[in-house]
């Protein structure tokens, strides 16, 4: 940081990583909904066995047409990611902070 005061304490970021789970869930998305749908196929499930997937393009276009789009579960996966990665971000930062500090205390010991 520039001009900024630097603390020796661990300073998690949390937006950042939020604002880039959240855009990274516009690619898994659409592909998760295709993958989920060709696994429960022919189960008692929502999806009726006459409506068998030939292929993961077959299942995209009959969910395209059919389902109201490839984004059906796109609130929760926003969730998933945003918070995830926000809260990985964090974790990392406390976990790397005590590190060094637990280093640093072996160090002055030896």
């Amino acid at each position: 940081m520039k001009g900024g005061v630097q603390s020796s304490r661990p300073q998690p970021q949390v937006i950042t990583p939020a604002f880039g789970g959240a855009t990274i869930s516009f690619v898994p998305c659409p592909s998760e909904l295709v993958t989920c749908m060709i696994q429960i196929q022919g189960t008692d499930s929502l999806v009726p066995k006459c409506s068998g997937y030939s292929s993961s393009l077959d299942c995209a276009l009959k969910t395209l047409k059919s389902d109201g789009g490839a984004f059906r579960s796109a609130f929760t996966t926003l969730l998933k990611e945003s918070v995830g990665s926000a809260v990985f971000c964090s974790v990392y930062e406390y976990v790397r902070y005590l590190t060094i500090a637990i280093w640093l205390i072996w160090e002055l010991e030896f």
